[in-house]
């Protein structure tokens, strides 16, 4: 038989094409596998009859062989109440074999996907498990070293589970780690905007007066760090103060007061520093005696306050003075 001449195959090629495009299998949407999904195939031929293939093989110990079997159901079915069954059998996998990265954006892509097809609490549960074994896994042993953690590597996974459930019982304490974590890393501004985040948005969880005391630590240190911004100061006094009305008996009390003596003395250096600053730089005796009378009534008990009062009574004899002329 002759060959086809080369316009005759391209004219069948054309011909055929549709059709072989047509016989593709059918799949409505890619679950998270990558290329490794491609040649997943369910041995059964309903979604209900494929999960309980694949449940049979967990019950008899054939782990990959089931998770395989999982994932193919996800895949060729993943609209079907099943999927969301099989999807949660697959992270619970990969958590078990240590995958954690892994098995959190499994357990993530089945929050985002099948809402109500999954146990809620369990998941959530497991997703903070995998978030707290990242946050302090230690990398980089060697010889008896212990390594190092990158508790950043929480952050994401934290935010996350506070998104999936901004109302479960463990929320608080997952927004109040993510503090933590920039904290620890001295990024203390963005550990500031997350406590105060936490205290908002859980103010009678038992991590309200942690995050307080908390934010106010990391605004001390602001402060300390920027001696002379005068914001930064009175941020973190302020903070300090009303930690302390609020929580006087808490356990941080003790050490918050030591923080508030040393930001108070701050504050009436800078200010006897004004009043000083009228009095013998710009030498203006009207606003030097107001600068010292302010500095006295918001700092009575300042090593300074003597040496204050003394140049109250000398300004006023110098500014009655000079009214009687």
């Amino acid at each position: 038989m002759r060959a086809p001449t080369p316009w005759l195959a391209a004219a069948l090629w054309a011909a055929l094409l549709p059709a072989a495009i047509a016989a593709k299998p059918y799949t409505e949407e890619l679950a998270p596998e990558g290329n490794r999904g491609l040649f997943l195939r369910p041995r059964q031929d309903t979604p209900a009859e494929q999960l309980a293939h694949a449940e049979a093989l967990l019950q008899e110990g054939r782990e990959r062989a089931a998770d395989r079997q999982f994932r193919a159901l996800v895949r060729t079915w993943p609209s079907t109440p099943e999927a969301g069954a099989a999807q949660f059998q697959h992270a619970a996998y990969l958590q078990r074999r240590g995958k954690l990265e892994k098995a959190f954006e499994s357990y993530q892509f089945l929050v985002e996907n099948y809402p109500g097809r999954f146990p809620y609490e369990t998941v959530l549960e497991r997703q903070f498990e995998i978030a707290l074994e990242i946050k302090d896994h230690r990398r980089g042993a060697f010889l008896g070293l212990p390594g190092f953690t990158s508790p950043e590597r929480a952050l994401p996974m934290l935010e996350d589970i506070v998104r999936n459930g901004p109302r479960w019982e463990r929320a608080p304490e997952a927004h109040f780690l993510m503090g933590s974590i920039r904290e620890q890393n001295k990024e203390y501004d963005l550990a500031v905007v997350s406590y105060l985040e936490t205290l908002l948005r859980y103010p009678r969880s038992p991590y309200a007066m942690e995050a307080a005391f908390a934010r106010a630590r990391c605004l001390v240190t602001l402060a300390d760090r920027n001696p002379y911004d005068k914001d930064r100061t009175e941020e973190a006094w302020y903070a300090l103060s009303v930690f302390l009305t609020s929580y006087p008996e808490s356990e941080y009390a003790e050490e918050a007061r030591a923080m508030y003596a040393k930001i108070t003395e701050r504050r009436a250096e800078r200010a006897y520093q004004i009043a000083e600053y009228y009095d013998k730089t710009a030498d203006n005796p009207e606003a030097a005696l107001t600068a010292y009378r302010t500095f006295v009534n918001s700092h009575p008990s300042s090593k300074w306050t003597e040496s204050a009062q003394q140049r109250i009574t000398t300004l006023q004899e110098i500014v009655e003075a000079r009214g009687a002329k």
